[in-house]
């Protein structure tokens, strides 16, 4: 994964700027497989670290100059033949393109449009933009944030990098762990899109800019969901053909690799990787390419967790070559501690057990671009409660009926008043209605009722337990359109996609993420009520727009695999030594935060065989916190 740094010494000075650029580039070694250089100029400097994972990325020489204007990139762009009609860029053939990579377009854009030029790329990208005339430093990063860009900013000094361990070389020795951030993190609420867990350390958001001189620092935001307008109304098989287009194109542009057997992609059985497989390995196929590598997890001891029938499906279709990894042979803070090292701040190691190694085994295999299904929930899902909500409140009465009978014979044991009441009306409760009940009937229970054992006296005096409160009482969502936009503009997609960085360039990975594609967002916020759900099921558009590509044992699936039983096993055989290494022998430095009383109970049952997943995901996570804070305080 290439790596991105810079640093500006915004009084004009050079003192100590090679040395703070060295060690801003050293500290991100080992995502330059093929090679870094660096470049300073007067009072800024520029770093990269260079992994090729695209026929142009051979022809990138970063940091670089042209006519007064300096880029380096972390990037790769989608539309490259638009960027090049729109620039005017002269070419001595169409195979000259390849000669020309995606920084010089980036450079040239800059160039062209200035601050806006973003909202004319297309693809993941992070970069900065030295102006030598105008002595300004410009930084982007892409629409859903693929790319990370952390900064520091001081009177005195700009510094950016693609990890958050790199800008810890050039702050403070101590800093200051942020505990609004530690509290959000505990009770699993990542809505802040600029936290680090350091008060002095910060990310730029997803479809920002910033722009930093001497006297200034500007923060702009390029692209908005709440900015796309509806689609106007057609046939189900109209926004069918168009999501297929759409869909296979980002998959299409997705699979551009330094060579086709240096790309793979994820494949764990489920509708989203699985769309992701069989439309990359069909492409493959018609190309005459070599069979696509998928990598899977699969369980020989917790047999419950095995998807291998839904695997198959799409191994069994041809085109791929499959690989697999054993995930119950491993706990989850088996990696935790090195992908602690790259990432910076806790994360959640139940949610991410598997996702390391399966990276480690595309690297073994010589892959350098894996494809991903994360998005797919939040860009073409809604959960089918959105749908009910909205026919409610639309009056189409008769049709929310046909779909509720639908929802009870394919969850017989769901009652169809519970799930009226549940999911359809009791969501559509006022504001005022949902406070005067949670006033009466929650109060003081929102601590207790999240991810973790938080101390009580910690949350009160960080205002954890009134944000929680709040959560509680906000109307949820009405309608799919409003499901979609919410999940897409959360925090978590922006740290997961982090996470995931971090964790592929451990092991000189570059995930990629087809339903995360600007083109395919839009389109789904732009879909009509009910586009995407026929007789309660969800997600149908993808279902019946993939038909006779995608197999039908994972077009007709309706679940998600429950790995709780994994996570338990896990914990349980492998990770209990550690955790009571590291809470229960010695007074932890996470106590202020954590309700260690809590956590010993829990602990108590996973030792007698009792315990839960809740239980080890508050050990893995309270574990997290306690090696972040030995190491940060």
């Amino acid at each position: 994964m290439t790596a991105i740094t810079g640093c500006y010494r915004r009084a004009g000075t050079r003192i100590g700027l090679d040395e703070t650029l060295a060690r801003l580039h050293d500290r991100l070694g080992h995502r330059g497989a093929d090679g870094g250089e660096k470049w300073s100029n007067g009072s800024v400097g520029f770093g990269h670290q260079q992994l090729h994972t695209t026929p142009e990325s051979l022809a990138a020489t970063l940091p670089t100059t042209v006519d007064g204007l300096t880029i380096t990139a972390d990037a790769r762009i989608d539309n490259r033949e638009e960027l090049f009609e729109a620039l005017e860029v002269e070419l001595d053939s169409p195979r000259s393109q390849e000669r020309i990579p995606d920084s010089r377009l980036l450079l040239e854009a800059y160039r062209e449009w200035g601050v806006t030029c973003p909202t004319r790329l297309l693809g993941a990208f992070a970069f900065a933009v030295w102006d030598h005339d105008r002595e300004s430093l410009f930084c982007a990063r892409d629409h859903v944030g693929v790319k990370p860009l952390y900064y520091h900013c001081t009177d005195d000094l700009f510094a950016f990098a693609s990890e958050l361990p790199a800008l810890r070389t050039v702050t403070p020795t101590e800093l200051t762990p942020d505990e609004r951030w530690i509290g959000d993190y505990l009770a699993g609420r990542l809505d802040d899109r600029t936290a680090t867990g350091f008060e002095e350390l910060e990310r730029l958001p997803p479809a920002h800019t910033i722009t930093i001189t001497e006297a200034d620092r500007t923060l702009r935001r390029y692209w908005s969901l709440e900015d796309i307008d509806p689609l106007p109304p057609v046939d189900d098989d109209t926004y069918e053909r168009q999501f297929r287009d759409l869909f296979t194109d980002a998959v299409d542009v997705r699979l551009r690799g330094q060579r086709p057997e240096c790309v793979g992609s994820l494949l764990s059985g489920g509708l989203d990787s699985g769309s992701i497989a069989s439309v990359a390995a069909t492409l493959r196929t018609h190309r005459g390419e070599p069979p696509l590598p998928t990598f899977s997890a699969v369980f020989e001891d917790v047999t419950d967790c095995d998807e291998r029938e839904f695997i198959d499906a799409v191994t069994d279709a041809g085109g791929v070559e499959s690989h697999t990894v054993h995930g119950d042979q491993f706990g989850p803070l088996a990696d935790a501690e090195t992908l602690l090292e790259h990432f910076g701040r806790p994360f959640y190691p139940s949610l991410f057990l598997l996702i390391p190694r399966l990276y480690a085994a595309a690297a073994d295999e010589g892959v350098r671009t894996i494809l991903h299904g994360y998005g797919g929930d939040q860009t073409m899902g809604s959960s089918v409660q959105g749908y009910f909500r909205g026919l409610a409140r639309r009056g189409q009465f008769p049709t929310l009926a046909r779909e509720l009978r639908a929802y009870r014979r394919r969850y017989p044991w769901l009652s169809t008043v519970d799930v009226l009441w549940r999911d359809v009306l009791a969501p559509l409760a006022p504001q005022s209605v949902r406070r005067f009940r949670h006033s009466r009937f929650e109060t003081d229970r929102y601590v207790e009722r999240s991810m973790a054992s938080i101390d009580r006296q910690f949350a009160r005096r960080t205002g954890l337990d009134t944000r929680l409160e709040t959560d509680a009482v906000c109307q949820p969502p009405q309608s799919q359109r409003e499901l979609r936009r919410q999940a897409l503009a959360a925090g978590e997609p922006s740290f997961n996609l982090e996470l995931n960085d971090a964790a592929a360039a451990a092991v000189g990975i570059e995930p990629r993420y087809p339903y995360f594609d600007k083109r395919l967002i839009e389109f789904s916020l732009a879909l009509p009520p009910g586009a995407t759900v026929t007789n309660a099921l969800d997600r149908t558009i993808v279902r019946d727009g993939l038909a006779g590509v995608l197999p039908r044992a994972i077009r007709e699936r309706d679940d998600k695999m429950e790995f709780s039983p994994n996570v338990v096993h896990g914990t349980t055989t492998y990770d209990l030594e550690t955790i009571e290494r590291t809470l229960f022998d010695g007074t932890p430095t996470a106590e202020t935060f954590l309700d260690v009383s809590d956590l010993e109970a829990g602990f108590e049952r996973l030792q007698t065989d009792t315990g839960t997943a809740s239980d080890a995901r508050n050990l893995s996570m309270a574990t997290t916190l306690e090696w972040w804070l030995s190491e940060s305080v």
